[in-house]
This record gives structure tokens, C-alpha cells and sequence, in this order.
């Protein structure tokens, strides 16, 4: 493990999971949510409650221009964890050990349904909207209906 502070020049970071089990087990995504500040390097994960650091198999250089815009993790499962990035929606189950990337949008946000983490929500740099109830496995698309009953 390398202290972060001790290999990065500068540093933003756009989000933090906390490991509700281990609390010792943090993760942040080194990046900036913003076009003006750093693009992202990825996800690196502390098992000693911060004190030092070691990047993820989520990892970027700052030439491929990828952000990480937010990371969210189901409460029930500590390891399995999502990351919506500008190169898509990462998803991981064993900590960010390996990682798959399940959509290939601009990926802004992404939400698990309160009481069901299976569901998951993601919206788009576009204006899509997009649910899972498999866990991030498919989405399908979510669509203004007016006053149609859904």
C-alpha cells in the first residue's frame, strides 16, 4: 500500500463508501464531478480506515478523460458496489477485486431502491433513465408515460 497523498500531485474526490460491516474498509473514486477539475484515476480502497491507500481493479489514467461521478453500495452486501462513470456503470461484487461494466452510457447517477437493493437506478448524461431489478445484470429503459397509468 502507497499513502494517496504521497503519489498524487492533487486530489478531488466525488465518493466515498464506507464498509457498514468493517468500517476499516473505505473506498473512494478519485475524481472531480465537475469539466473543470481532475478527470478520474479510479476507485482505491483503504482496509485500515484510511490511513493508507491502494488503487482498484477501477482504474483510469488521466488521458482517457473519465469521470467518476458517483459510487453507491448495497447496504446488505458491502462488496457490491456501482460506479457511475462518463465510460459507463461499473459494478463489482467482491469489493472492486474485478469489476464489470454492465452499461456503456455517460452514466451520472446511480440509486439502489430503498429496501430492495436489487433494484437499481442510473441516469444518463442524455436524459435517460434506466432500472435493473436483476442487480445491474439488465436495464430497461424508463419513459415519461404522461398520464397513462404504468
Amino acid at each position: 500500500y502507497i499513502p494517496l497523498g504521497d503519489q498524487l500531485p492533487f486530489m478531488a474526490v466525488s465518493g466515498i463508501i464506507v464498509d457498514r460491516i468493517n468500517p476499516n474498509i473505505i473506498y473512494i473514486a478519485v475524481s472531480d464531478h465537475v469539466w473543470y477539475g481532475p478527470q478520474g484515476i479510479g476507485v482505491y480502497k483503504s482496509t485500515n480506515g484510511g490511513n493508507t491507500w491502494a488503487p482498484t481493479s477501477l482504474s483510469f489514467t488521466f488521458g482517457q478523460n473519465v469521470r467518476i461521478y458517483w459510487l453507491e453500495a448495497d447496504p446488505a452486501n458491502p462488496g457490491t458496489i456501482y460506479a457511475a462513470t462518463a465510460n459507463g456503470l461499473y459494478r463489482t461484487t467482491d469489493g472492486f477485486d474485478t469489476n464489470t461494466r454492465v452499461l456503456n452510457d455517460n452514466c451520472f447517477d446511480v440509486k439502489l431502491q430503498p429496501g430492495n437493493p436489487s433494484t437499481v437506478y442510473v441516469g444518463t448524461s442524455n436524459g435517460r433513465w434506466l432500472r435493473s431489478t436483476n442487480s445491474g445484470l439488465n436495464f430497461t429503459e424508463l419513459r415519461d408515460l404522461g398520464n397513462s397509468q404504468v
